[in-house]
């Protein structure tokens, strides 16, 4: 009952993000298209081009002697630091509705609880070369990992094999957005 309350949560972020796409696009539209220029009060070109000038003089005036404030510096720190999360997407409602989506392979018996837990998340392809980013960390096909006792053998961009050296054991790992 709960993965079906956090996907309709889920859905109702993207339809709040749609529905103010929607609104975005239809301004966009207004603005695009002419208006009646009756309301309008004819201005003296040369007129309105000194007024310019002159606003754009103080503007420009007005921010060399400003300097920014306390609260400015502490509001730019905050926006450059790294968030902690994403404002937009729970992400952890789409890896449960993900996880549900999928079917549990059968674990052999004589599994261990030790088994290590392998993260496949970056696949990249440049000049023949292949690396994978597993748990964090680049890797090219052949490959020793930081966690000792495994080698990756094999890398595509949906799945990586990797081997457990002692006992020759191959895991398929999914590639995981």
């Amino acid at each position: 009952m709960s993965q079906t309350m956090d996907i309709r949560r889920f859905l109702n972020r993207q339809n709040i993000l749609v529905f103010f796409m929607a609104i975005a696009v239809l301004c966009g539209l207004y603005e695009m298209f002419p208006r009646n220029n009756s309301c309008k009060a004819s201005v003296d070109d040369g007129k309105r081009t000194s007024e310019i000038r002159e606003l754009a003089q103080r503007l420009t005036a007005g921010s060399k002697e400003s300097q920014p404030s306390a609260w400015d510096h502490y509001v730019i720190s905050k926006a450059e630091a790294e968030w902690g999360r994403d404002l937009f997407c729970d992400r952890n409602v789409y890896r449960k509705w993900k996880l549900s989506q999928v079917e549990p392979k059968a674990v052999p018996s004589s599994a261990s609880s030790t088994v290590p837990v392998f993260h496949y998340t970056g696949y990249l392809e440049e000049k023949g070369k292949k690396i994978a980013i597993i748990n964090g960390t680049e890797y090219m096909a052949g490959e020793a990992l930081d966690l000792e006792g495994y080698l990756l053998k094999k890398i595509s961009p949906s799945r990586v094999i990797i081997e457990e050296r002692s006992s020759h054991k191959h895991f398929d790992v999914p590639f995981q957005e």
